[in-house]
């Protein structure tokens, strides 16, 4: 099931001086990682057969991520998103 936030809870993640992202969490890429996912919230490789949502997923708290705009498009539970094995 796909959680979407609250319209005034959407807002954007930040992309520091060196072009990392720190989540609004407190994650960024060398804690728990940003991932791109598909749309059933599972970890893809970033190939264009692969990846059609343009989306990142936090894996310290379940946001996805607009690669593009750097909003938050909805949030699900971190138990819910799958990573590559």
């Amino acid at each position: 099931m796909k959680s979407v936030l609250p319209k005034q809870a959407v807002s954007k993640i930040r992309e520091n001086d060196y072009g990392d992202w720190d989540c609004l969490c407190g994650n960024h890429p060398n804690d728990y990682g940003f991932y791109p996912v598909n749309d059933r919230n599972e970890e893809v490789n970033p190939a264009p057969d692969e990846w059609t949502t343009n989306l990142y997923a936090c894996f310290k708290c379940g946001r996805l991520i607009d690669q593009d705009s750097l909003e938050v498009v909805r949030q699900v539970p971190v138990l819910d998103l799958k990573m590559l094995v």
